[in-house]
């Protein structure tokens, strides 16, 4: 197919819908300027000028992943009223995520997207974990999980939310057969291992 320009709409936009759902397709390592252009109906050229080349584009794939789950792990902790039910919803939307888009929670640990230094990649790779440290340093103020630096707690949570998100999206966890309420019951453990001592209450 020969390359043709886009004549409609917002090529950024555009080319970024159908980058991302070709890597939801292929995967990250498929991805190629010449085939993001041909899928958009833009010319290879425009996706270069508009991104910088390959890492350029999935760099920004990426900025929209982490923006994308972001809004996720938000909406799901969306209650201040029960901080605890907030931070287990925000676990339990981090798993879902990774079910539902696993070639993209690949993107993000790509190499070439690790090695990227765009600043709106930066900003937007930080926002979950910043939702996750404000998840905890609320339910530290209700006295429903022990009081430790936020951080710390975060460094916990992710890393045993995300080993077991990226298990069951790799099909890993399959001979086991866990489904939603066996995530739940994961979930609950962890929490378990957060509550306060009897101290702190």
């Amino acid at each position: 197919m020969v390359d043709r320009p886009y004549h409609h709409g917002n090529v950024r936009g555009a080319v970024l819908t159908h980058a991302l759902a070709l890597i939801a397709e292929e995967g990250a390592d498929k991805l190629s300027v010449r085939g993001v252009a041909r899928r958009a109906g833009v010319s290879h050229t425009a996706v270069g000028k508009e991104f910088g080349g390959l890492q350029g584009l999935l760099a920004a794939c990426a900025t929209q992943v982490h923006h994308r789950l972001g809004r996720a792990l938000g909406e799901a902790s969306a209650d201040p009223s029960d901080p605890l039910t907030s931070f287990r919803r925000m676990g339990a939307a981090y798993v879902r995520f990774a079910a539902e888009h696993p070639a993209w929670m690949q993107l993000m640990a790509h190499p070439t997207v690790l090695a990227a230094e765009e600043p709106g990649l930066l900003t937007a790779r930080r926002a979950p974990y910043d939702l996750l440290v404000g998840a905890i340093e609320s339910c530290m103020q209700a006295g429903v999980i022990r009081r430790d630096a936020p951080t710390n707690v975060a460094l916990h949570v992710w890393s045993a939310v995300h080993g077991f998100a990226s298990l069951r999206s790799a099909g890993t966890l399959i001979p086991l057969q866990l489904d939603e309420a066996s995530a739940d019951e994961l979930l609950s453990q962890l929490f378990l291992g957060l509550r306060p001592d009897e101290g702190q209450r």
